[in-house]
């Protein structure tokens, strides 16, 4: 028989199980690499697959080359491998910069039976126009040559198009004066109409199920604790959810800018990021709820000052400035991430419940984390997969929180008999703090208590602070485990 309190465990890791196949197939595809220019596809079954056209394209730094333009027959033209940064690129021996513009181009061989392709364009910083042989096909924010001539755009595209002849060539015109990063620094993909379609339908449903997974939640762990009113933590872990929704909005598909097709990128962004922000606020607070010996308070205030500070800057400036502070940002992360990892393990290690798998979860969160630092940075080519993360620790918090508020709901309405109040009175508590911690340990909210004892909600709050006090205990939670060893051990 297995027991409910392992129950949410073992739910959980067939959850990890299955998530990290489903990471691994969504992630797959094969691979062919260009050279010189040149990509040869004429032999790949695109009724399988779709390809990352990784290799060496032609490059030319600070000028747009139309399509035909004769210095693109040079032999001797540029090859850089794509996708990749500017800023690693290295021409006559100087490294390019972040700001610029440039002209790319890739010839790709193609199976003579096929003529109808998709190319799937993740996000190029940041903007582009791209040209299928001598047509303009599709413009992707604005590419000028200095900033007032560039307006920024992330969002994903994927094209269609129909082809005459065995072989086409791609030319994209590539501006950056607005990010910190600049280049064609993720995959583009190539495949047949219906394999790009049902990539593109695929990823777009996932982004919409996932926001409408994380809202719905969100929303309903703040009405719990709004009518509830027995566990903080519920409050500020539906928070934590809101902030990963409004994070799911503004990446990977950016659902945001695909409804609503005029939006500034740069608001975009700054939405983006202040979510990620708020999230390790309200994510920190919220464990302070669950394990407040564990987690100090002068670590929560740091937190506080420091994201209100960065949530400042991000609101006040330009992404051009903000974006250079995500390497800090990354870096503060990932050092919290380890001291929340190390104060959940000492949490399992005093048996507290749910510390265990919270360190699970927030390790695999720590680790896709680090993923995607490192793939938007372009040092790795994985692709993003944050939002698993996000998932999994999200259901191992969730378990975590059901557990703590069975604990709640299931305490008695005859707690406290005349032989406890005599324990009571030992830690010194009064006549009319007992009645208060009565009605507390029901679960009931302060305006209730006050409506029942006949007092204001400002005196049912200062005969909380006063019980909390006595009693050592910082929350309701870890009242109810106080109140247990008092009286019932």
């Amino acid at each position: 028989m297995i027991k409910k309190s392992n129950l949410g465990f073992i739910v959980y890791v067939f959850l990890i199980s299955n998530l990290t196949s489903c990471i691994n197939s969504n992630t797959t595809h094969s691979e062919l690499i260009a050279h010189e220019g040149v990509i040869n596809l004429s032999s790949v079954d695109f009724s399988k697959s779709i390809y990352s056209i990784d290799g060496e394209w032609r490059f030319v730094w600070n000028q747009f080359l139309e399509p035909e333009d004769p210095q693109w027959n040079n032999p001797n033209i540029f090859k850089t491998y794509i996708p990749g940064l500017w800023k690693d690129i290295i021409v006559e021996g100087n490294s390019l910069t972040n700001t610029g513009y440039c002209s790319i181009q890739l010839e790709v061989q193609t199976p003579p039976d096929y003529s109808k392709f998709g190319l799937k364009i993740n996000q190029v910083g940041t903007a582009y126009t791209l040209f299928i042989d001598s047509a303009e096909i599709i413009k992707n924010g604005k590419a000028g040559i200095n900033r007032s001539t560039s307006n920024g755009n992330y969002q994903p595209r994927t094209i269609y198009f129909e082809t005459v002849k065995d072989r086409f060539i791609i030319t994209m015109h590539i501006a950056n004066f607005h990010d910190r990063l600049g280049g064609a620094w993720t995959r583009i993909y190539i495949g047949s109409n219906e394999r790009i379609s049902i990539r593109n339908y695929i990823d777009n449903s996932a982004d919409v199920f996932l926001l409408g997974i994380f809202f719905i939640i969100g929303i309903y762990y703040i009405l719990t604790w709004y009518f509830g009113g027995k566990n903080s933590a519920q409050l500020w872990f539906g928070l934590c959810l809101l902030m990963i929704a409004a994070r799911t909005a503004t990446t990977g598909s950016i659902l945001l800018m695909t409804i609503f097709p005029q939006f500034d990128f740069e608001l975009n962004h700054k939405i983006e990021m202040f979510s990620q922000t708020a999230f390790v606020y309200f994510f920190i607070v919220s464990v302070k709820y669950i394990f407040p010996k564990e987690i100090k308070i002068i670590a929560v205030r740091v937190v506080q000052i420091l994201m209100i500070l960065y949530g400042v800057v991000i609101i006040a400036t330009p992404l051009i400035v903000h974006s250079h502070l995500l390497y800090p940002f990354h870096i503060f992360v990932v050092c919290l991430a380890a001291y929340m990892i190390f104060t959940f393990i000492l949490a399992a290690v005093k048996k507290r419940p749910g510390g265990l798998i919270l360190s699970i979860g927030l390790i695999i969160l720590s680790l896709t984390t680090i993923n995607d630092i490192l793939y938007s940075s372009a040092v790795i080519k994985t692709g993003y997969i944050l939002t698993y993360g996000l998932i999994l620790f999200s259901i191992s918090y969730i378990i975590v929180l059901a557990r703590s508020s069975n604990a709640l709901s299931n305490i008695p309405s005859e707690t406290i008999d005349d032989s406890m109040l005599l324990e009571l009175r030992a830690q010194g508590i009064s006549n009319r703090e007992s009645e208060v911690l009565v009605l507390l340990l029901q679960g009931k909210r302060y305006e209730d208590i006050g409506k029942c004892l006949f007092i204001s909600k400002s005196t049912v709050t200062k005969h909380v602070h006063s019980i909390y006090k006595k009693l050592n205990v910082k929350n309701r939670v870890d009242l109810y485990e106080n109140i247990k060893k008092l009286l019932f051990c």
